[in-house]
């Protein structure tokens, strides 16, 4: 009788012990999806009767020019966090007399993270009471396909990173700073996205042409720096990148002419004594 007592508890101890080791994993994937937010900041939510999409940036805000944005996909019923949805997303501006889109990345999953996605947009200009940003969000979970949506607040950034721009070629392209965000005094590594736009509601990227830029310190004679390098296009990231050397701290100009696949100037002009701007640029301050 002994000899059955201490199996059958024996066997109850060893139940216990699964039980509590497979609630701590639950409650360890749970856990492990929140602290993955470290650096980023909630900026609002879009939610339906099933899921909620979290959307994340790392200063807690968007802005004109490029925001990237990373998201997080909840199952309203279970409390889990989806880690295998398709993601697709398309903001539209509203305005009083019309609508339009903007330039936007593809979501992807963020490498190495369990639930997290993450793409970019970039927004030509800031929202309002009469005038916003709505972003449709499509996302597909095990074969089940469904849309959610919600309204957007933009603000305007203190600095120019975005430009639009009608060419030569009576396209009209929008040209965006991407980095450096945080410029140091020396050689910075310089990325750029260039769209054109088809539509309304349809950018493409632009491959193959290349932006030269200028830099210049206005409230400092103008003066330029030497060694810059010319953004051209890279293929494996959709980027063009180049360098620019900011000598010293202050405001800066980045006077640019983008030139295209024939090496033709569709738009921006070169820095002279009597010319002190590009009529399309981009700002830094640091």
């Amino acid at each position: 009788m002994k000899v059955i007592y201490k199996i059958l508890y024996s066997l109850f101890l060893s139940a216990v012990f699964l039980s509590c080791s497979s609630d701590d994993n639950d409650v360890e994937v749970i856990n492990h999806s929140q602290d993955e937010i470290s650096g980023l900041v909630k900026i609002q939510e879009l939610t339906d009767e099933n899921y909620e999409v979290s959307l994340y940036t790392k200063t807690g805000k968007l802005i004109t020019g490029y925001n990237e944005i990373y998201l997080q996909l909840k199952n309203k019923k279970t409390e889990k966090f989806e880690s295998g949805a398709s993601l697709s997303w398309h903001p539209v501006m509203h305005m009083t007399s019309k609508s339009h889109s903007c330039p936007a990345g593809s979501i992807e999953k963020v490498p190495e993270k369990q639930t997290w996605y993450k793409g970019f947009i970039l927004f030509q200009m800031a929202g309002s009471e009469s005038e916003y940003w709505k972003l449709t969000l499509d996302y597909g979970i095990k074969g089940q396909n469904a849309q959610i949506s919600g309204n957007l607040n933009v603000s305007q950034s203190l600095k120019r990173t975005l430009q639009g721009f009608t060419g030569t070629d009576n396209s009209r392209y929008v040209v965006t700073l991407v980095e450096p965000s945080h410029p140091d005094v020396g050689t910075n590594d310089l990325t750029a996205y260039l769209y054109k736009m088809q539509d309304m509601n349809t950018f493409v990227p632009v491959d193959g042409y290349t932006i030269k830029f200028d830099p210049r310190m206005p409230g400092m004679g103008n003066h330029s720096s030497p060694n810059n390098v010319d953004l051209t296009y890279t293929g494996t990231s959709g980027f063009y990148k180049g360098k620019v050397n900011l000598t010293m701290t202050g405001y800066w100009k980045i006077n640019l002419i983008v030139l295209d696949d024939k090496g033709q100037v569709i738009k921006g002009e070169t820095i002279t004594e009597t010319n002190k701007s590009s009529s399309i640029y981009w700002e830094l301050e640091f």
